[in-house]
């Protein structure tokens, strides 16, 4: 029960840094091929805040790329924030807390 909710609440982290983006980039139609590092830019502090953790933006960055070369090689058609989810709790220590 602790991990799916854990799991829920990197979803609903992933799916807002999404929106986040997707704001900040509407003028470009969502194009950024720096995305990753956007990203974690934007989850990390909040991934630190909610494990009581320091994360490493870079650290952030290269498992957010390698989870979409993962997700696009093995599961294309899959939800990506949910697939990303998966890939960062199977490989790092933090995870975010149930809200």
């Amino acid at each position: 029960m602790i991990e799916a909710a854990r799991a829920e609440g990197l979803v609903a982290l992933l799916r807002e840094a999404g929106r986040a983006h997707h704001a900040a980039f509407a003028h470009v139609g969502g194009e950024d091929r720096d995305w990753a590092r956007w990203y974690a830019e934007y989850v990390a502090p909040r991934l630190a805040a909610a494990g009581d953790a320091t994360v490493d933006p870079d650290a952030v960055t290269d498992a957010l790329e390698r989870a979409e070369q993962d997700r696009q090689h093995s599961r294309p058609d899959a939800d990506w924030p949910t697939f990303y989810a998966g890939f960062l709790q199977a490989r790092w220590p933090w995870t975010v807390r149930a809200p």
